[in-house]
């Protein structure tokens, strides 16, 4: 009787055992820009989500007409926490984002129209696990490209990019315990500096989606492994009686 007292008082300490991931932290952004080289860089427009865990963005077809040249910009982002549990996490999210640049001036003239977002997930982990970096669904659509469009879907875990080109992409890499980032950055660019041409035109649409997953298994707590040998121990003493 006191053996099984004594086993479940064990049980009772291992509930209390620590989660594998400790903490997490999203942090979400997005943002549509057009700038105006003529004058150094002078933003003509800029529109933006409010930073957060969740960000549902959308900027409608902005169109900016000056001096013969023509900026157009529009971005759709939705991003959120869809799952958070002491052993898995993941964030998820969509974008949707087209930019449009014409007109006519020198060489070294900037001209620019970008939208843009990230998806950043912070944890720290008491115990190994995985992290899985996933994009797809990804399509591009170019009208004209003179100079040529710029896409990117980057996938990073700790400062290191595993994908930066525009495709589908699935990384699944090994963690260690402690604090880790991983984060998924869109982008679709029209931009042109040092073109040879006087005139330029260039537009085109980027869609994608992504996810970024957290897995860890808890290890054996000090307290299960008690109760494992307290359970060979009392089997033992059964089988001698």
């Amino acid at each position: 009787m006191k053996t099984l007292l004594s086993i479940a008082m064990i049980l009772r300490l291992a509930e209390f055992a620590p989660a594998a991931i400790v903490s997490i932290s999203n942090n979400a952004n997005c943002y549509a820009e057009q700038i105006d080289g003529t004058g150094g860089g002078v933003v003509v427009y800029a529109n933006g989500a409010i930073p957060g865990p969740s960000v549902s963005f959308h900027d409608p077809l902005h169109v900016t007409d000056s001096g013969g040249r023509h900026w157009a910009t529009e971005v759709l982002f939705e991003a959120w926490v869809s799952a958070s549990t002491p052993t898995y996490a993941q964030v998820e999210g969509y974008f949707v984002g087209s930019a449009e640049i014409s007109g006519t001036s020198t060489p070294e003239i900037i001209e620019a129209a970008e939208t843009y977002a990230i998806d950043v997930l912070s944890f720290t982990l008491d115990a190994p696990g995985t992290v899985s970096l996933i994009n797809y669904n990804v399509g591009i659509s170019t009208s004209y490209s003179s100079p040529p469009m710029a896409y990117q879907t980057k996938l990073t875990l700790d400062g290191v990019d595993y994908q930066i080109n525009a495709a589908d992409a699935t990384f699944t890499l090994p963690v260690g315990v402690g604090t880790h980032t991983a984060s998924f950055t869109e982008r679709a660019e029209a931009f042109k500096v040092n073109w040879p041409n006087p005139a330029y035109s260039s537009s085109g649409l980027m869609q994608s989606q992504h996810q970024i997953q957290v897995s860890s298994v808890p290890e054996p707590s000090s307290a299960m492994v008690w109760v494992l040998g307290a359970g060979l121990l009392l089997g033992a003493r059964r089988s001698r009686a």
